[in-house]
């Protein structure tokens, strides 16, 4: 298993959230054991090639997905408008209904943005494969 920190910044512009309706396979142990000896706050990404499992976890939120179920993989933006917009690294999955944020921030954030845009190359290795950057228009 390998895992790598994307950011060790206290003011990270990314969330990680869990949503309830999403099942996904349990943050491995030794994941975890690396967040609790490192900062609440650092950002941590991890690929399993045993378990062919990769995910993030931040602030104690993690996210573990099978990477032979990822079908593609984007930087997504939604500008405001009448909505606040948002921002994401998100992933389709074959065995998941709907798209899966791994990381996203809750609004439209130039800051978020180009820190997603300046860790692409780590999220391509993480998920084996292009992420390109998907503009969704604006939030109305």
């Amino acid at each position: 298993m390998q895992i790598f920190t994307l950011d060790t910044s206290v003011d990270v512009p990314v969330q990680v959230k869990v949503r309830p309706e999403q099942s996904h396979p349990p943050v491995p142990l030794p994941v975890e054991e690396a967040a609790e000896k490192g900062k609440l706050w650092h950002v941590l990404a991890w690929v399993d090639e045993t378990e062919n499992q990769c995910g993030v976890y931040c602030k104690r939120m993690g996210i573990s997905i099978q990477r032979s179920a990822i079908t593609d993989a984007s930087i997504e933006v939604m500008r405001p408008a009448k909505g606040q917009g948002w921002v994401s690294l998100s992933v389709r999955c074959s065995n998941v209904r709907g798209r899966i944020a791994l990381l996203e921030s809750p609004y439209f954030s130039e800051r978020a943005l180009t820190w997603l845009i300046d860790r692409s190359e780590q999220f391509e290795a993480l998920l084996g494969m292009k992420i390109p950057v998907q503009e969704l228009g604006t939030d109305y």
